[in-house]
């Protein structure tokens, strides 16, 4: 029995592995512990339906520990200064990691995104040492909250605030250490840039997200091949048209996520002129050639045929790390690309149905949609590996899903709030028939009714569509909507 559970515990971790592959210069524990948090962190990927934050923020602590040990996974780790430099309220600064293989470049980024995202889940959780047990500090007894809710189910006992400390590092800990080290890629250090300022749009502190946008911007401007101020406007973030043969990956999602920032905080007129000049940026990047080198062709997936695979897989372990950019090239036009041009005329389209004209504002809305499963249908299987270190989407078919289903979801909202408003108009215009002439009051309200009802119909045709495209795109309360892909500013 002992022996079965060992294959079967093997068997299981190699399937992960190729799911969340590991970097091969880390000890064998190192790399459970890496595979093991970013499994937990997509529990659909492993059968299960919710994350164990806390076991997770376990994982990430014991794998950074080992990591930045010389005498463990961290030999060749050198201090930028003698002794290390320590930031108040941040922790010591990153290190110089120069020296290490790409692979272990990686891995450690990925540990620490990790770690930022799973300190970002645990604000405001405490861990009693005592009990060897975290919960959110609503349900922790103490001097400070004398009467705390009831505890769940899921929380055995009730923690004591005299024995606890905060469960988790703050996010900024993390960050900063990526955008402090010495020997990360300009994209990586765009991730975490753009990571913490989103975390700080979140908490509401808007003069150091402010900040964090402009270091941000700042990154991505750094690996241009010209002048930045020959290809961007550093301080609107609006793309010039003269420079648009030297726009970056990094400058488009700098300037992308700058626009959204925008959003957030009202200011919706540049943050449409953002978008705007990024969209016609990505339409003028030039066609990526026709490929079929890296055409995946269609694979057996019978469990006899994974069984072959996996046990191959002992032999020849799959490649690592995936071939990536640093984000400093010139993107091309493809598949992929039209499904960021997708999402950029989603958040038109929310912006100029919110602001200005409601019909405009669906009509290109709709042309996401149409561009967006059109691009879908397009991607052939391509996969060089994620053009970026970020950990938002893991190939290019999740973004387009997240994207159609996020453009779906507005265009419904939109032609919901125009059925009520065509509902309300036609019930005040019956209101006022009475008083008026009939021929004319009357002609009235059968246009109203009319408006209604084109809505109505335009409800109707998004319904069956959904349903449709939800075929190959799956559930999307199951899924949900991908994080701050949509600013809902019509609900």
């Amino acid at each position: 029995m002992g022996l079965i559970w060992v294959v079967k515990l093997g068997y299981q971790q190699e399937k992960i592995e190729r799911i969340f592959p590991t970097p091969p210069d880390f000890t064998l524990y190192s790399r459970w512990l890496l595979r093991s948090a970013r499994a937990l962190q997509n529990p659909q990927s492993i059968g299960l339906a919710l994350t164990s934050w806390s076991k997770v923020g376990e994982f990430y602590t014991e794998l950074l520990e080992r990591l930045e040990n010389p005498e463990i996974d961290g030999k060749g780790l050198k201090e930028q200064t003698e002794g290390g430099l320590v930031v108040d309220g941040v922790g010591k600064i990153g290190y110089d990691i120069e020296g290490m293989s790409e692979s272990w470049k990686m891995g450690y980024f990925q540990a620490l995104m990790g770690a930022a995202e799973t300190a970002e889940k645990l604000e405001g959780w405490m861990y009693d040492e005592k009990l060897d047990a975290a919960a959110p500090a609503e349900y922790v007894v103490g001097p400070s909250n004398p009467n705390p809710k009831p505890k769940p189910a899921s929380i055995k006992h009730m923690l004591n605030e005299e024995d606890s400390r905060p469960a988790y590092e703050s996010p900024e800990v993390f960050y900063m250490k990526i955008l402090t080290t010495k020997g990360f890629q300009t994209n990586q250090r765009l991730d975490a840039a753009l990571a913490y300022a989103d975390w700080l749009d979140f908490k509401g502190w808007n003069e150091t997200a402010d900040d964090m946008y402009r270091w941000a911007m700042d990154i991505a401007a750094s690996g241009l091949p010209v002048d930045p101020s020959a290809v961007v406007d550093m301080k609107t973030g609006i793309l010039k048209d003269v420079g648009n043969k030297h726009v970056t990956e990094n400058i488009l999602r700098a300037t992308t996520a700058l626009g959204v920032h925008k959003v957030r905080r009202g200011d919706l007129a540049p943050a449409l002129s953002i978008f705007l000049s990024v969209l016609r940026a990505r339409r003028n990047l030039p066609e990526a050639p026709i490929s079929h080198e890296n055409q995946i062709p269609p694979q057996d997936e019978s469990p006899l045929s994974e069984l072959f695979e996996i046990l191959s897989s002992y032999v020849v372990p799959p490649p690592y790390p995936y071939a990536t950019l640093t984000g400093n090239e010139r993107p091309l036009r493809s598949a992929s690309e039209a499904c960021d041009e997708a999402g950029l005329m989603v958040y038109i389209g929310e912006i100029i149905f919110a602001s200005s004209s409601q019909e405009n504002g669906l009509s290109w809305t709709r042309d996401a949609v149409d561009l967006a499963e059109i691009s879908l249908l397009r991607l052939d299987g391509t996969d060089n590996g994620p053009r970026s270190y970020g950990m938002k989407y893991s190939n290019d078919d999740e973004k387009c899903h997240d994207c159609l289903r996020t453009g779906l979801d507005n265009w419904k909202k939109m032609v919901k709030k125009l059925v009520v408003q065509a509902e309300q108009e036609e019930l005040d215009c019956i209101s006022t028939a009475k008083d008026g002439w009939f021929s004319s009051r009357s002609k009235q309200v059968k246009e109203k009714q009319m408006q209604r009802r084109r809505w109505e119909a335009e409800e109707m045709i998004i319904e069956d569509r959904s349903k449709r495209i939800q075929k190959f795109i799956g559930d999307p309360l199951l899924a949900g909507l991908a994080p701050n892909t949509t600013m809902m500013l019509f609900s």
